[in-house]
C-alpha cells in the first residue's frame, strides 16, 4: 500500500532543498559558536576540535540524507 504523494515541481523542489540546507547550516553554526564559547576547563581544546569535525561531517551527511529522502516522482 503506497502513500499518496503529490508531484513536486522543480521550483518547489529547489525551495525545499535550499530552505532545508539553510536551516541545517544555520543550526550547525549556532552549535559551533556555543562550543567555541565554552571555557577550556569544561571542554578541552582537543575535544572542541573533535566536536567541530563531528558537526561538520554530520551536517554534510544530513544534507545528503535529506536529498535522498525526496521521492522519485
Amino acid at each position: 500500500m503506497c502513500p499518496a504523494v503529490d508531484r513536486m515541481t522543480l521550483w518547489v523542489l529547489l525551495w525545499v532543498t535550499i530552505t532545508t540546507d539553510f536551516v541545517v547550516k544555520f543550526l550547525t553554526v549556532i552549535a559551533k559558536a556555543v562550543i567555541a564559547l565554552t571555557p577550556r576547563r569544561i571542554l578541552p581544546l582537543r575535544k572542541k576540535v573533535q566536536t567541530f569535525e563531528f558537526l561538520t561531517l554530520y551536517r554534510e551527511s544530513d544534507v545528503c540524507y535529506v536529498l535522498w529522502v525526496i521521492p522519485n516522482a
